[in-house]
Order: C-alpha cells, then sequence, then structure tokens
C-alpha cells in the first residue's frame, strides 16, 4: 500500500498538527456532534487547491490573502492548517450573509439615497421600523410579508432555471467517510487501498478488485465534490447533520 500511514504534513506552521491519514480511526472520534459549520471548514480545508493557494501566500500580502479568502467564500483568510477554532478564530463564511443600509439619522428625516445594483437572482427587501415603535408586532408582520415575497420570488426563479430549490437529508456518517476518503487520497492511497481502508466489510466478500473501486468510485466523487463547493452550501444550515454515532469502518 502506499505511504498512507505516513501522511503528509498539512503545514510547517508554528504547532498545526498533521492532517489526518484516513488510517488512524483516533483522528476521527465524536464526528456526529459537528456542527454543518465545522463540516463546512473540514471540507474546505481538504480542497486541494485552497491548500495550495494557502501554502503559495505564506509570504503573501494581507490583500492576496484576502483576495484568495473570497474567491473561495470566506470573509477573511484562515490558514487550511488551522482547525476550527485556530488562532485566526472560526471560519466567517460569505454564502448567506445579508448586506443591510440604514437611515436613523434624526437629521435626515428627508431620506437617503442609496445606490444598489442587484445581481443576479438577487432580492431586495425594504423594512420599516417606524410602525414597530408604535407596535412591536408590526415588525414580525413584515417579517411574514417578506418572506412571502421571497418565496414567490423563489418560485419564479425555479421555473426560469427549471431547477426545484434543493432539500437535503445530511448524515454526519457520509461525511464522517468522506473526509476519511480525502484524507486517504491526499496520503496517496489509491481508490482500492481507500476501499481497503473505509469498507472493509465489502473487502470480505467482494470477489474482484475491480469490484472494490466502483464501490468506492461514488463516495470519492461525492467527498471531492464537497470540498470543492459543496462547502458553501453547508456554511449556511444551522444545527448540525443526523447525529447517528459514526462508526469507523464500514
Amino acid at each position: 500500500m502506499a505511504n498512507v500511514a505516513g501522511s503528509k504534513d498539512i503545514s510547517k506552521s508554528s504547532g498545526a498538527k498533521k492532517r489526518p491519514d484516513g488510517v488512524d480511526t483516533n483522528r476521527y472520534k465524536n464526528l456526529e456532534k459537528w456542527s454543518y459549520r465545522k463540516w463546512a471548514w473540514e471540507f474546505l480545508r481538504r480542497n486541494p487547491e485552497y491548500i495550495a493557494e494557502c501554502k503559495r501566500l505564506r509570504s503573501g500580502t494581507d490583500a492576496e490573502k484576502l483576495a484568495v479568502a473570497q474567491q473561495f467564500g470566506l470573509k477573511k483568510f484562515k490558514e487550511y492548517s488551522e482547525g476550527y477554532k485556530g488562532p485566526s478564530g472560526m471560519p466567517r463564511f460569505s454564502m448567506g450573509s445579508i448586506s443591510s443600509w440604514t437611515n436613523l439619522d434624526c437629521d435626515n428625516t428627508d431620506g437617503r439615497r442609496v445606490a444598489i445594483r442587484l445581481g443576479y437572482a438577487q432580492v431586495l427587501v425594504r423594512f420599516n421600523l417606524a410602525p414597530v415603535i408604535q407596535e412591536k408586532k408590526a415588525l414580525d408582520k413584515q417579517f411574514r410579508m417578506a418572506e412571502q415575497r421571497i418565496k414567490k420570488r423563489l418560485a419564479v426563479y425555479e421555473k426560469i432555471i427549471t431547477k426545484e430549490a434543493a432539500s437535503h437529508k445530511y448524515k454526519a456518517v457520509s461525511f464522517g467517510i468522506y473526509i476519511r476518503l480525502l484524507d486517504l487520497l491526499n496520503a496517496g492511497a489509491s481508490p482500492l487501498e481507500c476501499a481497503q481502508q473505509v469498507f472493509p466489510g465489502k473487502v470480505n466478500n467482494a470477489q474482484t478488485e475491480n469490484y472494490l473501486r466502483q464501490a468506492v468510485k461514488n463516495p470519492i466523487n461525492s467527498a471531492k465534490k464537497m470540498a470543492e463547493e459543496g462547502y458553501l452550501h453547508l456554511s449556511v444550515l444551522k444545527g448540525k447533520p443526523n447525529g447517528k454515532r459514526i462508526p469507523l469502518a464500514q
């Protein structure tokens, strides 16, 4: 087997741990407790392009680091070798963030002019706080109306692109398999070796090596997609995936 057990060093920065190799199962405990945002970061930090950019920017300027952060959906740069709660704090993702403009200046009651350019698939909603001073429930009504309007716009958008909004039921057990596969691949393992490590039950029953390669093909593709772009969608979700305890071998 390839040198999987002696995994490649994820970073030379001070205090950084070596990247998990996919073999040492002690590095994959209690994953069912991870929040969606932590999963988002764990997938991003396994993105080969992001890893390469972080290494390139070890002596880069703040402006260069910010540009890379924005490219990968982060509000500020965070070294891939950092854990979820690292020296630069927790990751801050830009997807799902909301921009707002206000006019609370008592000397500017005639109104504030704001020039806003709506990007594709964006909706602008304006709230009025004045009625809320007289009745707090007025804000709840505005929220409900805004939700209704946005859902109507979403329905129109779905028809335009002929695609319905997705609703997934993510499972921590699947995510645990994905990050192990990504770590194994990073350490130089072949698809066959990935199957032998992550799906030993199938190894015992397998008739051919081709069967094992096919069995691990879809999970590997899903893992790569999650590291490439799926992490962004996880970053906007609250809570955590299905919390069944993750078995370390399938």
